[in-house]
């Protein structure tokens, strides 16, 4: 099989390694660490273009990748790309720094294991740059059709046009592209399912806590249409 090491490269996780208690207290924090997201206890959005964040994530023995890499891992999931979104006020040019990270991120992830994979979640806005899908094996998309606000509810279409238009591109590149969809509902997950396959997409109908994860439909230890080895 294929394992690949989650890895968040826009937000801090207060149960990781690099986290240190007195990071609580005022005036303590580091000052890559942001905002926290309301959404998921535990996790702050991160200045992804401060050298101390970067150094966490890529640089040395001790770095997250170097963890990973020593654990065997085949390659990184990245999450939280698209949390440049949220800085823009801050950092107008975070698309660009944030291209850059991933692209160092590889080039570090590489140096001494050229088939080392990466797979980028969301931010698939970013794909529009030939310069990043050169450097990434796969891309997944969590509510791609149903659920932005967490609802099971259809996405508006502009939305999902705009995304599959974004996800095709990829596909075209020969990145096989992986949809999450989080539902409850058979029939609405047997739709789900058809709709994603008809993209020639890999689909996952799981729950969002991922408290328990679905046999992957169509599981045969391989990634579809991956390029050759690096």
């Amino acid at each position: 099989r294929v394992v690949l090491a989650y890895l968040s490269i826009g937000e801090a996780e207060r149960y990781r390694f690099y986290w240190r208690q007195e990071w609580y207290e005022p005036g303590r924090a580091p000052a890559w660490l942001a905002a926290a997201n309301e959404r998921w206890d535990g996790n702050w959005r991160t200045r992804f273009w401060d050298a101390g964040w970067r150094d966490i994530i890529l640089a040395g023995r001790d770095s997250y990748l170097a963890r990973i890499k020593t654990q065997g891992f085949d390659g990184i999931y990245l999450d939280r790309a698209d949390v440049y979104q949220e800085l823009l006020s801050e950092r107008p040019d975070g698309r660009s720094d944030m291209l850059r990270f991933i692209r160092d991120l590889a080039a570090a992830a590489r140096r001494d294991a050229p088939g080392f994979l990466i797979v980028m979640q969301n931010a698939e806005e970013l794909l529009a740059h030939a310069q990043l899908r050169a450097v990434l094996d796969g891309v997944a998309k969590e509510d791609l059709l149903f659920g932005v606000a967490h609802d099971e509810k259809p996405n508006p279409r502009a939305m999902v046009d705009g995304s599959l238009a974004d996800l095709r591109r990829a596909r075209a590149a020969g990145l096989p592209v992986f949809a999450v969809e989080y539902l409850s509902d058979p029939a609405t997950a047997s739709a789900a399912e058809r709709r994603l396959r008809g993209e020639r997409f890999v689909p996952l109908i799981t729950e969002r806590s991922l408290g328990s994860l679905p046999r992957w439909p169509g599981a045969d230890g391989r990634l579809p249409n991956t390029r050759p080895p690096r």
